[in-house]
């Protein structure tokens, strides 16, 4: 009678057990796999361990809505602005335009630890320090072209700021000095620079007053804090000048009829002699 009880005590444990075991396992399936089934995707891996969301750059998702919406829009007549075809800016422009860096998406804080030959080193480089080449975002390609004339943002940006700390809008981000790797990175910084240092011109939407070369700078969100920025192309689509930009959508340096997508906060030509 003993030896029988036994026997049903040990069946009914290992019942209980196995169970238990079956239990775990589905649970261990449906938190792996529920995101997916769902339609979420996971976050991929930050390389650099140095990386971090930069508040300064977040995605602006309506006005990528916008600019999506928009390229359906009308027939599509490109013209070339020869008089430009030399301007120095433009040419720097499209040297990006060619390279056609894909849009960092993480849109974080990376260090110039790139020189301009694009070889990595294991510390920061400064000057003409330079993130991964074959990535960036909008900034990047303001700073990357005007390298090509041999004027390097991040040495004039940083030597400025060195000088008149109190100019730049340093409590935006918390920072208590000034920083090589990132300030010629973001928008507000670069909009301070070119507004102390630049010719400012009328940010109306007017044709005649917009040249090739020139800076433009957005205010997407309408919060009076600038957060993209472009250098205007010599070509032409329905007789408005395309503009040269890194952003989300297509996802990397493209030529596109977007000067009058969003708020114009700036509008600059800077060319040094």
């Amino acid at each position: 009678m003993k030896k029988k009880n036994y026997k049903k005590m040990r069946t009914i444990t290992s019942i209980i057990f196995a169970i238990i075991v079956i239990a775990i396992t589905l649970s261990v399936v449906i938190y792996r796999w529920l995101p997916t089934l769902t339609g979420a995707k996971e976050k991929e891996h930050l390389e650099n361990k140095h990386l971090k969301v930069d508040p300064g750059k977040l995605l602006n998702l309506k006005a990528l809505n916008n600019i999506q919406e928009d390229k359906s829009a009308k027939q599509q007549v490109i013209t070339v602005d020869e008089k430009y075809e030399d301007n120095p800016v433009v040419k720097g422009a499209n040297w990006c335009l060619n390279k056609k860096f894909n849009y960092d998406f993480d849109m974080a804080y990376r260090l110039t630890v790139y020189d301009k030959e694009g070889k990595i080193h294991k510390k920061p480089i400064y000057p003409w320090g330079d993130i991964d080449p074959n990535i960036g975002v909008c900034t990047d390609v303001v700073v990357r072209a005007y390298r090509q004339l041999g004027i390097d943002l991040q040495q004039l940006l940083h030597e400025d700021a060195v000088k008149n700390k109190n100019a730049y809008p340093y409590s935006r981000w918390g920072n208590q000095a000034p920083d090589t790797n990132i300030d010629h990175r973001r928008v507000p910084m670069l909009e301070v620079f070119f507004k102390r240092h630049a010719k400012s011109l009328t940010t109306k939407a007017t044709s005649d007053t917009w040249k090739p070369g020139d800076i433009v700078i957005w205010d997407m969100n309408n919060d009076n804090w600038s957060d993209h920025i472009g250098i205007i192309s010599n070509k032409k689509m329905n007789d408005k000048y395309l503009v040269i930009h890194n952003f989300p959508s297509p996802g990397y340096v493209a030529e596109e009829d977007v000067l009058y997508q969003w708020k114009i906060a700036g509008h600059y030509r800077y060319l040094p002699e």
